[in-house]
């Protein structure tokens, strides 16, 4: 598993190993009202254009993913669930159906 770190040196050297298409990822704290949760984050770099060669992942070069994110990874590190796989919590509250107002006679707002 290769990782580079946010400086200039891994910046540069994750610069010139970037490939388009290949995914990479980050490890990022997660802030839940339960507590904080460490998640993995998927980045998939885009090839760059013919004004500006450099591959993009959204609008971040890799230097910026690398400031933003802090150490990238090439495999996904073990142990972590993704960002979108997080186990479903239940809601602390549940609304009361029995009060509930039907639609037809809730209040319109001002006109």
């Amino acid at each position: 598993m290769t990782s580079w770190k946010p400086n200039r040196r891994d910046a540069k050297r994750f610069t010139e190993a970037v490939i388009p298409g290949k995914t990479y990822y980050s490890i990022s704290e997660c802030a839940q009202p339960w507590g904080a949760e460490w998640v993995i984050n998927e980045h998939v770099f885009k090839p760059g254009t013919r004004w500006n060669p450099t591959p993009k992942c959204g609008t971040l070069s890799p230097q910026m993913l690398l400031a933003n994110y802090g150490e990238i990874y090439d495999t996904p590190p073990p142990g972590l669930p993704f960002l979108d796989q997080r186990g479903r919590r239940e809601p602390l509250y549940y609304p009361d159906p029995a009060k509930a107002i039907p639609v037809d006679r809730q209040k319109a707002g001002r006109r």
